[in-house]
């Protein structure tokens, strides 16, 4: 990740793509909606400085949220991260993730090629792991903490193979974990965490 005063991050206007989502709704898989916030991601995004955007709820910076399943496994597993003290976002210390996240940062003039290229990005450099399959699953906004009121996730869901490694080892912790054990770390998941969570328990996964 692209760290310092001088970081462009993609963002969106908030209070277009709370327009677009349902009343009450921070998780939404609804296809016609996805559909939606991701054509007017690429036709009306714009690029902001991070320290700026971090602090203005008028925008929302993207943020694709990469949730890993072990692609072999049955009953369903999935990759449960623990962040360390070492990041460098005090608000998430010692936080379990469901999700690898990270800015996206500009790289050319095509937004969809960028949001890809992101992903691939964010996800090799916190960790090694192969990946059979990749699918947009829902779209988070929510206002529950200063830092959900600036970021929209996009929910991608990863069959990867079973063997992995955090390759920032100092920042994360990680082991594969069953649905009904992570929903025991409810409390001190993440809130994007939460909601996924409880979508795949609703669902049976």
């Amino acid at each position: 990740m692209i760290t310092g005063t001088n970081e462009k991050v993609l963002c969106v206007s908030s209070r277009t793509i709370k327009g677009m989502m349902p009343p009450d709704k921070e998780f939404v898989t609804d296809p016609k909606v996805l559909s939606e916030v991701i054509t007017h991601i690429l036709q009306h995004y714009t690029i902001l400085d991070r320290d700026l955007a971090e602090y203005d709820p008028e925008w929302r910076q993207v943020i694709p949220y990469q949730i890993i399943q072990n692609y072999n496994a049955h009953p369903a597993e999935y990759l449960l991260m623990q962040r360390t003290t070492k990041q460098t976002e005090e608000r998430l210390h010692e936080k379990f993730s469901l999700g690898i996240g990270g800015h996206i940062n500009p790289i050319d003039n095509q937004a969809q090629s960028v949001i890809q290229a992101n992903i691939v990005r964010e996800r090799e450099e916190e960790i090694s792991i192969d990946v059979y399959t990749e699918n947009l699953m829902g779209v988070i906004a929510c206002d529950t903490s200063e830092v959900d009121r600036v970021h929209l996730g996009l929910v991608f869901m990863l069959g990867c193979r079973a063997t992995f490694e955090i390759r920032e080892k100092e920042n994360m912790t990680a082991q594969w974990e069953r649905l009904a054990d992570i929903i025991t770390h409810y409390e001190k998941l993440e809130r994007w965490s939460q909601l996924v969570a409880t979508y795949l328990r609703e669902r049976g996964r």
